[in-house]
């Protein structure tokens, strides 16, 4: 006999449950199989009821699955993804966070918790998505302390990587003055040299002088009668 959504649902939220006791536990991995486990049953009443709603919407009837085991099915469904994203952020798997996180967005927007837990896994994880979805979420809660302080760390985060940044390329430059200086002294030595070389080319030496004038002045001698 097939189950009713009911015992679906309470199967889901057991499953749930269970998984909250992992997690107080701290063991992570279980948690998530618990969650895995809650999010089957629930998300399967979930997606029957939209298709229900969805058919009875098209047949002109109205109006959409009213049910409490619909309502309350979404309502742990976002519970167990937000959990999720918490398990995934203690093992640091980032991605997988995130896909929890905007997975409880997707049936509750205004989830703080899961808004909060995706822009962790955007910062460890170094997203470039990171700093836009900071401004959207400042935008929507001016004045959660949580996000405010979460600026407060970027901003200062951001400094020290400028400092950082700055602090390499002055000693970049450093390097190079002494460099260049070394290259512009060697270059002039090298002109010298080649100038001194130039000049002693330019002078005879003893041995490129003409031989005649001093043959003749050996031919000037007193010269024998016969």
């Amino acid at each position: 006999m097939a189950e009713t959504q009911e015992q679906k649902l309470e199967k889901g939220i057991a499953y749930k449950d269970e998984g909250n006791q992992h997690f107080k536990d701290g063991e992570w991995q279980k948690a998530i199989a618990s969650y895995h486990h809650a999010g089957l049953y629930l998300a399967g009443i979930v997606s029957e009821g939209s298709k229900l709603s969805d058919l009875i919407a098209g047949n002109g009837a109205g109006g959409s699955v009213g049910s409490d085991e619909l309502a309350e099915s979404r309502k742990q469904l976002s519970i167990v993804r937000n959990n999720m994203a918490a398990c995934f952020l203690k093992l640091e798997k980032y991605t997988r966070a995130i896909q929890c996180a905007d997975q409880c967005l997707a049936i509750d927007p205004s989830n703080l918790k899961a808004s909060y837990r995706k822009l962790q896994a955007l910062r460890l994880s170094k997203d470039i998505k990171y700093k836009t979805f900071l401004d959207e979420l400042l935008a929507k809660y001016p004045q959660e302390e949580m996000l405010r302080k979460e600026f407060e760390e970027w901003k200062v985060e951001e400094k020290k990587k400028s400092a950082e940044a700055d602090k390499k390329m002055s000693g970049f430059l450093n390097r190079k003055r002494p460099a260049a200086a070394a290259s512009a002294a060697t270059a002039s030595s090298s002109e010298a040299s080649s100038s001194t070389a130039s000049g002693s080319a330019s002078r005879p030496t003893p041995a490129q002088r003409p031989v005649g004038a001093a043959s003749a002045v050996r031919r000037t001698g007193p010269v024998t009668r016969q």
